[in-house]
């Protein structure tokens, strides 16, 4: 299952206490579908969760529909009163800086977010896939999961 993750630094106020803890969320490619055939876990009819490809169209959707929306909710004010930054890789299946649906949709907030990409080779989000990527799997493989929707309540806990 492939997920999409958003997270931000996590804010502190004048007494170092943390007033908010970086996650703005984690959602997974998956959709909910009747079995067609009958099988030994389920009976044919019943909903389960299927993966999708990560496609452009795919990540573009996500983003609108369940990452700008978590910005406006989860995020501090004084994040929202800048510019917010959306960093990703450069995997083929993201959208360039320039998606015309994307910055319509941004548009629609109010606030000033805005795309960039990961420069080609940079050791800026080493710190993700080697340190935040590496605790989420960790996590999930200290607990069993046998099917997707655990894998899912693993991930998101």
């Amino acid at each position: 299952v492939m997920f999409l993750c958003a997270v931000a630094r996590p804010r502190y106020n004048g007494f170092n206490d943390n007033v908010w803890n970086g996650k703005i969320g984690i959602w997974p490619f998956v959709r909910q579908v009747l079995a067609r055939n009958n099988s030994a876990n389920r009976p044919a009819g019943t909903m389960e969760w299927k993966t999708y490809p990560v496609v452009k169209v795919a990540y573009r959707n996500m983003l609108i529909d369940n990452v700008l929306p978590a910005i406006i909710d989860n995020c501090p004010l004084e994040m929202k009163m800048g510019t917010v930054r959306i960093q990703q890789d450069n995997a083929p299946s993201h959208i360039k800086t320039d998606d015309q649906v994307f910055l319509d949709a941004v548009a629609l907030t109010n606030l000033d977010i805005q795309l960039y990409c990961q420069p080609p080779n940079s050791p800026d989000l080493n710190v993700l896939d080697l340190g935040f990527f590496k605790s989420l799997q960790t996590m999930q493989e200290r607990r069993t999961t046998r099917n997707k929707m655990q894998l899912i309540n693993v991930v998101n806990y």
